[in-house]
């Protein structure tokens, strides 16, 4: 797969100078390869429990994520809460693993992840957990992100 070349589009968003992209290690050349088969799927953070938290979470509450990470607020429905939103990170780096490797995002073993509050039992005040799923977006959807990461 290190020899596929990396698609000029994927170069120019990223604005890599030609020895930069020259530099890049095989595993950042997999990645960049599959170019914007990145930007397929839409991540959801959805409550499937929650107690004694101050924002007062709903079941069924959610944080939504366009591809890439960047968290879109229109679509989410309870506050941005950094304390819920830190520990969801590593599942971007699984997602684009997951990507490289020609594999469903959804098949994760792991799939669910609770907020950096941990509880009235450990000392905390409340206490979140998501379910995490990946759902594809159209092209159009996809090409309208693309657009607002070039800008």
């Amino acid at each position: 797969m290190s020899k596929k070349e990396i698609p000029q589009s994927m170069l120019d968003m990223l604005k890599y100078t030609e020895e930069e992209a020259k530099n890049l290690t095989r595993k950042q050349r997999e990645l960049l390869c599959v170019g914007e088969d990145l930007y397929n799927y839409k991540m959801y953070a959805e409550v499937v429990k929650a107690a004694h938290c101050g924002y007062l979470p709903k079941i069924g509450d959610r944080y939504v994520f366009a591809p890439g990470g960047t968290l879109i607020p229109e679509e989410c429905t309870w506050p941005i809460c950094v304390w819920a939103l830190a520990p969801m990170l590593p599942f971007f780096y699984m997602y684009y693993d997951r990507i490289r490797a020609g594999l469903d995002p959804n098949d994760m073993w792991m799939e669910n992840v609770k907020c950096a509050d941990i509880g009235t039992d450990c000392g905390g005040f409340g206490s979140v957990l998501f379910k995490i799923r990946f759902e594809k977006i159209d092209e159009k959807e996809k090409m309208k992100i693309l657009q607002s990461l070039m800008r």
